[in-house]
């Protein structure tokens, strides 16, 4: 039985950055999470996202959210219920300032010199976004070597559109391993939706993986169900393909 449906945002929910977000997903999917309180064939729906706390809480907040939900990779959690957030526990003081150590390098070898620009709002992780002219896995290569140079632990992760820079033990996967433990539901009855690398981690854990046509590769390998749509149609389909085998498991 899925019970929740844990999604990205960004390539999933939404095109991205700047581009325009279908409004008509969006009252869809609120009336599925309201009335998911009352039917059990219908799963919640929650996030899992590379995405600062106060984004996610606006989305969370135009579909009626009211579970926990993970951002920055798993870095904090956000309780809508109470309104309040954690950090993950993995996150030390000593990692907090590594973070520092790794935001002053790269606003200095990298966003200085126009390589990639520095996505402002995070607390636990860093994204880089290329600049004109520089592809991510340019960006990628550059980054990786003045890790290397640096002997840093942070881990680096290719978004498709950025670099995510993550606290080492800390993804997508130990995100939704703790949503799980908070929300007292099984990794198995959860159904997951990501499209790029930096979701691998959450995908392999769920019940039931899924994900949009302009998923990469890496994804659709790993998945159950790959949808005939792209981004916010993607979730619509993927939800009712959600309820349909919530349907058939007998309910």
């Amino acid at each position: 039985m899925i019970k929740v449906v844990v999604m990205d945002i960004d390539g999933c929910l939404t095109p991205g950055e700047v581009e325009e977000i279908d409004l008509g997903v969006l009252k869809k999917l609120r009336e599925y999470n309201q009335r998911s309180k009352d039917d059990p064939l219908i799963p919640a729906i929650t996030f899992c996202t590379g995405r600062p706390q106060p984004y996610l809480e606006a989305m969370h907040q135009m579909l009626s959210g009211y579970l926990p939900a993970i951002y920055e990779s798993g870095g904090g959690m956000y309780f809508p219920q109470g309104y309040y957030f954690r950090t993950n526990p993995k996150i030390t003081e000593s990692l907090r300032q590594e973070l520092g150590r790794i935001t002053n390098l790269v606003e200095e070898r990298i966003a200085k010199l126009g390589i990639a620009k520095i996505q402002p709002g995070k607390e636990t992780s860093l994204s880089l976004y290329p600049t004109p002219g520089y592809s991510t896995s340019k960006v990628l290569k550059i980054t990786s070597q003045l890790f290397k140079e640096e002997n840093l632990s942070y881990s680096l992760v290719d978004g498709l559109s950025c670099i995510n820079i993550l606290p080492p033990r800390v993804d997508k996967g130990e995100g939704v391993r703790w949503l799980s433990r908070v929300m007292k539901i099984r990794l198995n009855d959860l159904a997951g939706i990501g499209d790029s690398d930096g979701d691998l981690p959450f995908l392999r854990l769920v019940g039931a993986g899924a994900c949009p046509r302009n998923a990469n590769d890496k994804v659709k390998k790993v998945v159950k169900y790959v949808s005939p749509y792209s981004n916010g149609k993607s979730i619509l389909d993927i939800f009712n393909w959600c309820i349909k085998r919530n349907v058939e498991a007998g309910l």
